[in-house]
């Protein structure tokens, strides 16, 4: 049983911020020598952008057990419940939707980019989860 207090050692938050630090400079040497030209400015922005969510992932595995309070019960809540049948119906969902298309657009020989295929798979997959997770909460409610 991990014990909770505010604050979490040092150490903990120092492997958070050599997490997030590596994680910023391999997105940003990475984006920028895939992009050619204007390595640095390519690594910064790169880099800039991946810093949060590498900050948090960073907070998430060191620093969380220290400081966030550990629900024994968290598996028998009923918003889990409503979310795993919001997931696995959105993902039923998605899986048709995608074998409709694909059967369409290999029958009408259209060319789609697969950045923009997949763009809207997550779209379809975030919106049929949100939409179906308030209509299973509304009605256990």
């Amino acid at each position: 049983m991990t014990r909770t207090t505010t604050t979490a050692p040092t150490s903990a938050y120092l492997r958070a911020g050599l997490l997030a630090a590596g994680i910023t400079a391999a997105a940003g040497i990475g984006a920028g020598a895939v992009r050619g030209e204007d390595f640095w400015l390519a690594a910064g922005v790169f880099g800039a952008a991946a810093l949060g969510p590498a900050l948090a992932l960073g907070w998430l595995l060191f620093v969380s057990d220290h400081t966030v309070p550990q629900d024994a019960h968290a598996e028998d809540s009923v918003e889990r419940r409503w979310a795993e049948q919001a997931g696995a119906g959105a993902f039923l969902d998605v899986v048709i939707a995608s074998s409709v298309a694909l059967a369409l657009l290999s029958v009408l020989d259209v060319d789609i980019s697969a950045t923009g295929v997949l763009t809207l798979l997550v779209v379809l997959a975030l919106a049929d989860s949100a939409v179906r997770y308030a209509v299973v909460s509304r009605r256990g409610a």
